[in-house]
């Protein structure tokens, strides 16, 4: 996935970071998750039951599932299908708190 300056490759999650914060979903931990969820179903649905890319290579569209669903095609299943899992964006602390009124920062 070649998304996030035009010339650096991404992976699925931190292509859906860059997103929420360039967006100024970036107000809370919780507004931040829920974004980088969008994004990363925004993009499995797109490409759902399609080639990934128009080119006529297995291997291509088998390390682009790889890269942007973060799951290859199992057995039996075509390497140019989509696979059926997605990346999920989590969080992890030392302490629970309230995602939602939690400003984020780095």
């Amino acid at each position: 996935m070649q998304q996030l300056s035009g010339s650096a490759w991404t992976g699925a999650m931190t292509y859906a970071f860059i997103q929420a914060i360039e967006r100024g979903h970036g107000t809370t931990y919780g507004s931040l998750l829920s974004a980088m969820r969008s994004t990363v179903h925004e993009i499995f649905d797109t490409n759902k039951g399609r080639e990934l890319v128009e080119v006529d290579s297995d291997f291509l569209n088998t390390l682009l599932g790889l890269l942007i669903l973060g799951a290859a095609p199992s057995a039996g299943e075509e390497a140019n299908q989509a696979p059926q899992k997605t990346q999920e964006p989590q969080l992890s602390a030392n302490e629970a708190f309230d995602v939602y009124e939690k400003p984020f920062s780095l």
